[in-house]
């Protein structure tokens, strides 16, 4: 058995002692599927532990921790790239970055696409306000807008209703703190 398996046993082993619920304990962080299974990676007091969602036990299967530890890395590169590329399209813009990187996020731009000759990470512009689409759901898409240093969030709805043959197209834009975007979803 490896020194780092043997480390996640007693890890996982003060952890089951403490809080004598596994569950509540360690199956807080991120989850990944490998293989067709689903997997949570722990991070907590220095050390990090794969438990089995299925089965709540610590994994000691070498093949399994170690792509789960590329994914992490793959998604740090990502995220990194992101974040360079919604700076410069920003222009110094601090407000504009933080907007662009939600956008990414939701497009879910790959590290790759950023070296593409044609990237393009153009608004949508509806009454002079640039807005991005930050999520949607199933009827509903969201935008975050920037204008004169002026946030905005937009929230559009379209429907058509086959009975009566009528479409249904709403959209509501408020003004937000810039400081503090919140919630991005229904307003």
């Amino acid at each position: 058995m490896s020194e780092s398996i043997e480390h996640y046993k007693q890890t996982a082993e003060k952890s089951y002692n403490r809080s004598g619920n596994v569950w509540a304990e360690n199956f807080e962080g991120p989850f990944f599927c490998i293989e067709g299974r689903e997997y949570v990676l722990n991070e907590r007091d220095g050390s990090s532990l794969v438990f089995d969602s299925e089965t709540e036990e610590l994994v000691s299967d070498e093949k399994i921790i170690s792509a789960i530890k590329a994914k992490c890395e793959e998604d740090w590169e990502i995220s990194c790239a992101r974040g360079k590329v919604a700076e410069i399209f920003s222009n110094q813009n601090p407000i504009l970055a933080r907007i662009l990187r939600i956008h990414l996020e939701y497009e879910g731009a790959r590290a790759g696409d950023f070296y593409k000759k044609n990237f393009k990470c153009e608004p949508y512009q509806k009454d002079g306000i640039d807005f991005y689409e930050v999520g949607h759901n199933a009827t509903h898409h969201f935008y975050l807008g920037i204008k004169d240093g002026k946030v905005y969030k937009r929230s559009s709805y379209y429907d058509y209703n086959p009975e009566t043959h009528e479409h249904i197209d709403e959209e509501r834009v408020y003004e937000v703190p810039a400081d503090d975007l919140g919630y991005i979803g229904h307003f």
